[in-house]
């Protein structure tokens, strides 16, 4: 029977073994439920079969509760629409208004930037990677148009880790776009990755061919020999028309920075991504001693890596000649922000050096490697290189297998 519902009735109203309603006898559709654990909700029953939930049910949200009901009933009379439907309306107009690039320009980029070490980068992937989407409305992406595109990436030959994360980080940018509101799911949440072959690959410099690390080195030098000349003759041409010369580069090490970075990542075993974000107060010249933080790591665990007799020359010689007002190792040069990339400059060291099928991250390889091979445990590879478990480090055991047998070998030889 419909009663009135008063803060006693909602205080007092006791829960029974299956859920019930108490319907207020003065507001039409105002409702109390019960369920049988407890549960007091107010609802707003529009008609048989449509309802709202307004608000958890205590004594003190009563009054509350009943202004909300009548406004949203009154509202209900005028345009038929119930509150939910009007809501999702208004979210959908909203959301048309909002492309992907307007997205991105009016809050997304910011926030990437200000929350992720790697935001630069993952706003260039959505601005490039994504331009068939890039103009149309949030809500109009879905995941057909996403696959489709992946696999048109992967049969261009992108490999299915790399199309994965593309589409990892557009969805990361939707549900930001549903957090606010803009849209009311992610549409590829769902969505199945790509799936990988897991390989055990471990390249590194002598594998193919003997002087492959002479090869990358001598290039590094080269490169390193061009750009001092380059500025040689460009500040001579500035000088003659009296224009201001920019820095000579005879007078230092090294012309930029990606020769310095290679020959640390040789060294230390650094990830791309760690050296990108390394700063000038993780590096302890006195204890030679290179700290990669939780927040700079892949694994977000902090390790301390030993600096060898190069690897310590090489920063104390890039020291000397970097800006003393940037904490970062290896900042931009043109813009000192974080960089984001280094393709281009390190396939050109790769076609100079003649050097096939190698990887930046490879040199991460190279460097347990040649620590396996002359006899370092496992488990301090492992340590060094930030391994979350000595399984990922094993890929390298049957390096010192080998190398024991060539020791043995030499045996014979006498």
């Amino acid at each position: 029977m419909p009663e009135r519902i008063t803060q006693k009735l909602v205080r007092d109203a006791k829960p029974k073994s299956t859920a019930y309603d108490v319907r207020d006898n003065q507001d039409k559709g105002f409702i109390l439920r019960v369920t049988p654990n407890g549960v007091k909700t107010f609802f707003l029953e529009y008609k048989r079969g449509i309802r709202e939930k307004i608000d958890t049910a205590h004594p003190k949200k009563l009054e509350d509760a009943r202004t909300t009901a009548r406004k949203r009933r009154a509202k209900y009379d005028e345009d038929g629409q119930t509150h939910n439907e009007r809501e999702n309306k208004i979210k959908r107009a909203k959301s048309k208004q909002f492309t992907l690039r307007k997205f991105i320009d009016d809050s997304y980029e910011a926030l990437a930037i200000a929350e992720n070490k790697t935001g630069t980068e993952i706003i260039q992937i959505l601005r490039n990677q994504f331009k068939f989407l890039i103009d149309s409305p949030i809500e109009e992406i879905t995941q057909e148009l996403v696959r489709n595109w992946r696999a048109e990436q992967v049969n261009s030959g992108i490999k299915p880790q790399t199309a994965n994360r593309k589409v990892a980080i557009l969805s990361g940018c939707l549900n930001t776009a549903v957090e606010n509101k803009l849209i009311p799911h992610n549409p590829l949440i769902g969505m199945k990755r790509l799936k990988i072959e897991k390989g055990d690959r471990v390249r590194w410099l002598g594998q193919k061919h003997p002087k492959e690390e002479k090869h990358l080195r001598d290039a590094l030098k080269a490169r390193d020999d061009r750009l001092k000349a380059e500025r040689e003759r460009y500040n001579l041409w500035c000088k003659e028309r009296g224009k201001s010369l920019f820095p000579d580069l005879n007078k230092v090490k090294y012309a930029d920075y990606l020769e310095p970075m290679v020959l640390l990542a040789m060294n230390t075993g650094t990830r791309r991504g760690e050296l990108f974000g390394l700063e000038w107060s993780a590096v302890n010249f006195n204890t030679k001693i290179m700290q990669i933080t939780a927040q700079t790591a892949k694994t977000q665990k902090t390790r301390h890596i030993p600096l060898n007799k190069e690897a310590m020359d090489v920063l104390q010689e890039w020291k000397k000649q970097s800006s003393t007002e940037n904490k970062l190792v290896f900042p931009n040069l043109h813009t000192g922000e974080r960089l984001t990339n280094i393709k281009t400059s390190w396939n050109g060291i790769l076609d100079k050096a003649n050097i096939k099928d190698f990887h930046f991250h490879d040199l991460r390889h190279h460097f347990a490697s040649r620590l396996v091979q002359n006899g370092v445990p496992l488990y301090t590879v492992k340590e060094l290189l930030g391994h979350s478990s000595l399984e990922m480090t094993e890929r390298y055991s049957h390096l010192a297998e080998e190398h024991k047998a060539d020791a043995v070998a030499m045996l014979d030889e006498d």
